[in-house]
């Protein structure tokens, strides 16, 4: 089969096959067409190759997900089943509490002083 004949009738039929498994495999909309037009780079890259006695769809649709894995790998965008565990945080939340507690004791004793008392320790 000439590539020209086959991009210019076959390959219009079979995007909507190819997006539909690209976002069966999970494939975001976004990236749809680009992994189509990569599909479509692959096949041209083998075309001496393609056994044209077998149907050239499911050879496609093969592509086209194995291209959105290989994306998907180089990214790391994994999604996280289950529930998260539990991330240690940076800061300290006990020092934080007593910090608070602290200052609410300093705020109450700044109370019972005088003004120009308060004014200077502020200063």
């Amino acid at each position: 089969m000439q590539r020209e004949t086959f991009f210019a009738e076959r390959w219009p039929l079979m995007v909507p096959q190819l997006r539909a498994a690209l976002a069966k495999a999970g494939a975001g909309p976004d990236d749809r067409d680009d992994l189509v037009q990569e599909t479509a780079v692959r096949l041209l890259g083998m075309w001496d190759r393609i056994d044209w006695e077998r149907p050239v769809e499911a050879l496609a649709q093969r592509i086209a997900v194995n291209a959105w894995r290989d994306q998907w790998r180089r990214r790391g965008e994994r999604e996280q089943l289950g529930e998260l565990p539990e991330q240690a945080s940076a800061a300290d939340t006990e020092r934080a509490a007593l910090a608070r507690v602290q200052v609410g004791e300093v705020a109450r004793a700044f109370t019972t002083l005088g003004e120009g008392v308060v004014r200077t320790l502020r200063l």
